[in-house]
């Protein structure tokens, strides 16, 4: 096994940290190893967004030695560009790789000016605290070049959004999860690791799941990996496993550990479904049987849309059609054309799998205008599937992402998953959406993920007739 003190502590350690210590503990003190995930394409998406960047510069590095990475960043900040990609800082046990340096007119030991750390969102949402974590670790790995440290840092998003951010107003909840990150290395500190929302993204979730399966651990029922869920207080409450949780009643779960009566008794209809490993049926919905149905997935990227998924079922027919924007100039012709297709139908009900669509969707209603009765179904008529799903069922998973709850309604996903690729960002003076073979790619993920759909939906009707009432 590896020497935990060789083990550099990393940018993304950190951040992830932040919500999950026990990933670092088996960084440093497993004997096995994760799969190696697949190479992201964020370096390539990154180099993308910058490239029109004036004065931009990049220090030559192998990607080896750390010493003479910093080495070479040092020399070219000195030099004092207006911008360095992907510097290298060196410190004590510690590696970053910022995705930019920007020059700021504060004078330091490079001279009459200094730099201050940037990071790009692949997404164009609120700040988050993990960006900003990332932040304050290369703000400490500056101090050394700087003779100060950087007091703030900027995210740009890839709608050419930018935010400065104040690093010192948590810098001691920051020093303190330093220390503890050191504390494990030393094996000093031992942790526990818990399911939350950021295990989707860790190399190691399949280990921490087998360990979580064969203890019946409470952290997989649904809602124990948000933020404000307090396993300790499950377990000083007597509820160690989802098992003790079935065994028990929903008003003296809420009593031994403080939570209203409702959310308890959601969570005990969870344990008692992973109990019967099958769905529990709570509320009886209508599924109209006389409206075209549609089944609604839109593919956003960088806060464009650039294709249009739709599936339409009516009386046991089923047509497919996708409108794709093959460059930013026809996002708008890509809207219209699905909008016009949705107008078709003067009584239509459409189904997305989130509601979190509704700034989006109104963003292009904006931008594009279209035809009033296909946004009227869009912004009236339109309803989440996942929302649907939980308020009739619950089923014996963790997880309700798409992915999982197509699985559980057996649709059986490709390789290809998500689809991905380098998408330009709106900095650019040319913005092209993928080419062809991505493109492609793209419409085979879209269309599987809109069949999912349906077979969610269908399968859902099924349980009603069939299920088994909780």
């Amino acid at each position: 096994m590896p020497d935990p003190a060789e083990r550099l502590l990393r940018e993304s350690d950190v951040s992830a940290a932040a919500g999950c210590l026990h990933r670092w503990y088996l960084d440093c003190h497993s004997a096995a190893r994760p799969a190696e995930a697949p190479a992201p394409a964020d370096d390539l998406f990154k180099r993308h967004c910058v490239i029109w960047l004036p004065d931009l510069r990049e220090p030559a590095w192998d990607g080896r030695d750390a010493a003479a990475g910093g080495r070479e960043t040092a020399r070219l900040l000195r030099q004092g560009p207006a911008w360095v990609f992907r510097g290298v800082l060196a410190g004590k046990g510690m590696l970053a790789r910022p995705d930019l340096l920007k020059r700021v007119e504060r004078p330091s030991s490079l001279g009459p000016f200094g730099y201050v750390p940037a990071t790009i969102k692949r997404r164009s949402s609120p700040v988050d605290p993990d960006d900003v974590r990332e932040l304050q670790f290369h703000a400490l790995l500056l101090e050394p070049l700087l003779g100060h440290r950087p007091s703030s840092g900027w995210v740009y998003r890839p709608d050419g959004s930018e935010e400065e951010i104040d690093l010192q107003a948590t810098w001691p909840a920051f020093e303190t999860l330093l220390a503890d990150l050191e504390r494990i290395r030393r094996g000093e500190l031992r942790t526990e690791g818990y399911r939350w929302s950021g295990c989707r993204r860790c190399p190691w979730r399949p280990q921490c799941t087998t360990v979580w399966t064969q203890l019946s651990h409470v952290c997989l029922l649904p809602g124990m990996e948000a933020a404000e869920a307090d396993v300790a207080a499950f377990r000083e409450g007597g509820y160690a496993s989802w098992r003790a949780v079935a065994a028990s009643t929903p008003e003296r779960l809420a009593q031994r550990v403080g939570m209203p009566l409702a959310s308890a008794r959601l969570l005990w209809l969870h344990a008692k479904a992973f109990q019967a490993g099958r769905p529990l049926v709570i509320q009886r919905a209508p599924f109209p049987q006389d409206l075209p149905l549609h089944f609604y997935v839109p593919e956003f990227r960088n806060g464009r849309c650039y294709v249009h998924g739709d599936l339409r079922v009516e009386r046991g027919e089923i047509r497919v059609r996708q409108f794709l924007a093959g460059a930013t100039a026809q996002e708008g012709a890509a809207w219209h054309a699905y909008l016009e297709h949705l107008a078709r139908d003067p009584r239509a009900l459409v189904f997305t799998w989130t509601d979190r669509l509704g700034k989006p969707l109104e963003a292009l209603w904006d931008r594009h205008g279209g035809d009033p009765l296909g946004w009227r179904h869009l912004a009236r008529a339109r309803r989440s599937l996942h929302r649907f799903l939980r308020e009739q069922v619950i089923l014996p998973l963790s997880d309700y992402g798409l992915r999982e709850v197509g699985s559980f309604f057996s649709v059986k996903w490709s390789a290809r998953g998500r689809a991905t690729g380098v998408f330009p960002s709106p900095w650019e003076r040319e913005q092209l959406f993928p080419d062809v073979a991505s493109s492609r790619a793209i419409l085979d993920a879209n269309r599987e993920r809109i069949e999912a759909l349906k077979s969610i939906y269908f399968g859902l009707q099924r349980l009603q007739e069939f299920g088994c009432a909780a």
